[in-house]
């Protein structure tokens, strides 16, 4: 990222993709009653600012976490640049964990050929071994209540779908699924230059 080879080069698509972002969340806010969002945020106050603060936590933690998987770690901000970045992908578009695709495309840069997606993968995969204890533990908390809530048959196979799922995106991986898709979204992004 600091070699100048690394510098982040504006071509013309990522101009073009600048702005057309910039005129859609204008279009947004003007066909969407910009007087009652500026009452909103007038009432959230600084509010607002507190809760963007707070998100900056997990993410200088997740580009903390993500420095450490590499051989030589690359400078911490761009790395928690290219993670902002790939949640706004996630958030925007509904198609699951494109963004990763965006943050390893991005941080290929800091990295040997291959390192940044394995990264990303091993990121990725901590993340849904994590959010599975978490899952596990909440129905296992909410499974030692249950004599307040009632009938909680069903958390049996919550638990189970959940932890079939985590294996399936372990396997999936392991398969190879996610270098495919890496390199399908290389190639439509080096025919798009």
């Amino acid at each position: 990222f600091n070699s100048p080879n690394l510098a982040f080069r504006m071509r013309p698509p990522t101009i073009l993709a600048s702005l057309a972002g910039v005129i859609a969340l204008a279009a947004l806010i003007a066909f969407n009653d910009p007087a009652r969002l500026g009452d909103g945020i007038a009432a959230i106050g600084w509010w607002l600012a507190a809760i963007v603060a707070w998100h900056a936590i997990p993410l200088a933690a997740d580009a903390r976490a993500w420095q450490s998987l590499y051989a030589q770690r690359p400078p911490f901000l761009p790395l928690a640049m290219a993670i902002w970045i790939g949640e706004g992908v996630n958030g925007l578009f509904p198609i699951p964990h494109l963004g990763e695709i965006a943050r390893a495309r991005i941080a290929r840069h800091a990295a040997q050929p291959g390192e940044a997606a394995a990264t990303v993968v091993v990121d990725l995969t901590l993340g849904v071994a994590t959010e599975l204890i978490f899952a596990l533990l909440g129905i296992a908390l909410l499974a030692t209540w249950s004599h307040k809530l009632g009938n909680v048959s069903f958390l049996a196979p919550v638990g189970a779908v959940i932890a079939g799922s985590a294996l399936a995106f372990y396997l999936l991986q392991r398969a190879g699924l996610f270098s495919l898709t890496v390199r399908i979204a290389h190639r439509w992004s080096d025919a798009a230059r």
